[in-house]
C-alpha cells in the first residue's frame, strides 16, 4: 500500500520469452528515462503502423539465436532471416490454436509454430506427411460369439472378457464414465444406477425430438446434460444426470432463484422449545426432489437440452418439461412446490 511492486524482466531471444527476475517491493519508482513497458509497446490495433521503438527494440535479428545458427545466409537488409525447418517433432492444440514443434536446420532449438505460419511459408507438405505418421492404424474387427456382434477395442462388451459391445450404448458410456471420472468400480457396479437416473429424468422431464425435428435452432441453443457418477456412504453407486448451469442462459431463470433455507440452529431452537422428553425426532430424503416439482407452463418458452453418452455416441436431443438438477432455479421451483402440498 502507498509503494510499488516491481518485477524485473529480461528479453530472452532463445526461447522468445521474458525471463522473469525476483518480485521487489520498493516504496517508490524513479523513472530515469530508461525504464521499459513491453505490454505498453505492442503494435496498434487500429492501424498498420507499428511504434519503431517496439522493432528496434524486441526485432529478433538483432540478437544471436544460436551460436552454430548463421543468420546471414539468404538475409535481405530490412528482412527477417530465412531459416529452413529441419522436421516437425510434434504438435498440440486444434482450430486456430493448432501449433507444430518445429526443429530448424543448423539449431539445437525447437519452437511452437503455428500452423498458419508453417502452410503460409511452404511447409504445407511437411505438415501433411507428419499428419499421416500420426494417425493410428485401424484395427481389424473380432466376432464375438457370446454376444454375436463384432468386437472393437473400447467399443464393445462381452460378458467374459469385459469388453464393451458397440450395441451396448449404455455399458459402453458407463465405462466411458468411469475412465473419464476416475472412480472405483465396474461397469456392473454402476450400470444400474446409470440406468435408473437416466429412465427417471426421461420419464419425469425429457421429450425426445425425432432428427427431422432438430433444427439450426435448437441445436445451437440446446444446453448440455451431464452424468455424473456417486458412490454414496451406504455403499450405493447412484448416477446423477444434471444440467450444465453454467452453460444455461439467463433467461430460463423466470425470475430470482434464491430459495429460502432454515438454519440448523433455527431448527434446534424450535426443537428444544416444543420437544417433549422421550420424543424422537427423524428426517426423511424425498427421492428424486427437484424431478418432482411443477413442470414448466405450456404458455411458456420451449427449453432444450441434449445428452451425449460418450465420446462416439450420437447426441440425443430433448424439450425440457421441468426443472433438474444443476439449474439455478431448481430449488427455488421444489421449494414452491412443496410449500402449496404443506
Amino acid at each position: 500500500t502507498g509503494g510499488h511492486r516491481v518485477v524485473p524482466i529480461k528479453w530472452d531471444p532463445t526461447s522468445n520469452m521474458y525471463l522473469l527476475g525476483r518480485t521487489i517491493d520498493v516504496p517508490y519508482v524513479k523513472d530515469t528515462g530508461s525504464l521499459i513497458f513491453p505490454l505498453k509497446m505492442g503494435p496498434v490495433l487500429t492501424h498498420h503502423d507499428v511504434d519503431d521503438d517496439f522493432y528496434d527494440k524486441f526485432m529478433v535479428t538483432n540478437y544471436k539465436i544460436n551460436e552454430d545458427l548463421d543468420l546471414t545466409d539468404e538475409q535481405v537488409e530490412g528482412e527477417d532471416p530465412v531459416l529452413e525447418v529441419e522436421g516437425i517433432r510434434a504438435r498440440k492444440g486444434k482450430g486456430n490454436k493448432l501449433k507444430y514443434l518445429v526443429k530448424w536446420v543448423g539449431s539445437d532449438t525447437c519452437t511452437w509454430e503455428p500452423s498458419r505460419h508453417m502452410t503460409k511459408y511452404g511447409a504445407s507438405a511437411m505438415i501433411k506427411e507428419f499428419n499421416l505418421s500420426q494417425k493410428k492404424p485401424k484395427v481389424k474387427a473380432h466376432y464375438c460369439s457370446l454376444s454375436g456382434h463384432n468386437l472393437y477395442p473400447n467399443l464393445t462388451y462381452c460378458l467374459e472378457s469385459d469388453i464393451v459391445t458397440e450395441g451396448d450404448l449404455d455399458r459402453l458410456a458407463v465405462q466411458s464414465l468411469i475412465k473419464s471420472q476416475r472412480v472405483a468400480g465396474t461397469v456392473d457396479d454402476w450400470l444400474l444406477g446409470y440406468k435408473r437416473e437416466l429412465d427417471e429424468v426421461t420419464t419425469r422431464r425429457l421429450t425426445p425430438l425425432l432428427d427431422t425435428d432438430i433444427t439450426d435452432y435448437i441445436s445451437e441453443r440446446a444446453v448440455k446434460l451431464r452424468m455424473v457418477l456417486e458412490k454414496k456412504r451406504d455403499g450405493r453407486f447412484k448416477g446423477r444426470l444434471i444440467l450444465q448451469g453454467f452453460r444455461e442462459p439467463s433467461s430460463w431463470d423466470g425470475g430470482p432463484t434464491d430459495s429460502p433455507v432454515a438454519s440448523m440452529s433455527s431448527i434446534r431452537s424450535l426443537l428444544y422449545m416444543n420437544g417433549n422428553k422421550g420424543d424422537i425426532i427423524s428426517s426423511i430424503d424425498v427421492s428424486v426432489a427437484f424431478l418432482q416439482s411443477m413442470e414448466y407452463d405450456d404458455k411458456d418458452f420451449k427449453r432444450y437440452v441434449y445428452y451425449k453418452p460418450h465420446s462416439n455416441a450420437k447426441s440425443q436431443y430433448y424439450i425440457l418439461r421441468g426443472p433438474i438438477y444443476g439449474q439455478r432455479v431448481a430449488s427455488k421451483k421444489w421449494f414452491d412446490t412443496l410449500r402449496k402440498h404443506l
